[in-house]
């Protein structure tokens, strides 16, 4: 059994597409792409290729922009789920479902995570 979706039934631009319109809300949340950037540790201008799509973006980064924002990390993620604590503030967007197990049904956010605790627990343990 994979962890991973079948690469050939997600594509990766639609994805990035709708996470970027999942930040843009988040930014509209915060008030100023300025105060969203420093809330995530980036610049503005890295701000604006994640709302374009034209890069990667940094897990540790996401989480940060969600807790700024007031909303889900998973909903901001995956687009899937509650998304704001506060549901009033946000409007719909989208998510990326072209497959059962797509990357946006989150299914394999938690395995990732438990996978990734395991491992900087272990290293920590061990390296002292």
């Amino acid at each position: 059994m994979t962890l991973l979706p079948d690469p050939r039934a997600f594509d990766v631009g639609d994805f990035r597409e709708c996470l970027g319109q999942r930040i843009a809300t988040c930014v509209t949340l915060i008030g100023t792409k300025s105060d969203a950037a420093s809330a995530a540790g980036i610049t503005a201008e890295q701000l604006n290729k994640w709302i374009k799509g034209t890069v990667k973006v940094p897990v540790e980064a996401l989480h940060m922009l969600a807790l700024a924002a007031d909303v889900s990390v998973v909903w901001l993620a995956t687009g899937e789920g509650a998304g704001a604590f506060h549901p009033q503030r946000l409007p719909s967007i989208p998510s990326v479902r072209q497959h059962p197990a797509s990357v946006s049904d989150g299914w394999w956010i938690l395995p990732v995570l438990a996978a990734g605790v395991l491992f900087w627990g272990a290293l920590l343990l061990f390296a002292f």
